[in-house]
């Protein structure tokens, strides 16, 4: 599995060239910054325990049309839940 650091960020900065289109992901890096639209964004919870939310699942898009899914786990809640946004870029 590629994991992959997100930075988020709601403006365009000089790094925007070193932007990477998902297509050109390589499983040998994990140091890639992504801008990407969240097409679709939902919560997988526990089947033992619904009110547990074991992950936050989103299909996410790059401007060239490529879609991924990508998952948020319980560590990282706190630091992304509330930038996360249907139908946003990050």
């Amino acid at each position: 599995m590629l994991t992959i650091s997100v930075h988020l960020s709601t403006r365009m900065t000089m790094t925007d060239r070193n932007v990477t289109f998902i297509s050109d992901l390589d499983n040998m890096r994990d140091d890639y910054t992504l801008k990407v639209c969240i097409m679709r964004l939902w919560r997988s919870v526990s089947k033992v325990n619904p009110t547990v939310v074991k992950s936050i699942e989103m299909i996410l898009m790059d401007e060239m049309g490529t879609k991924i899914q990508a998952s948020v786990y319980p560590k990282d809640f706190q630091k992304f839940d509330s930038k996360l946004k249907e139908d946003e870029a990050i």
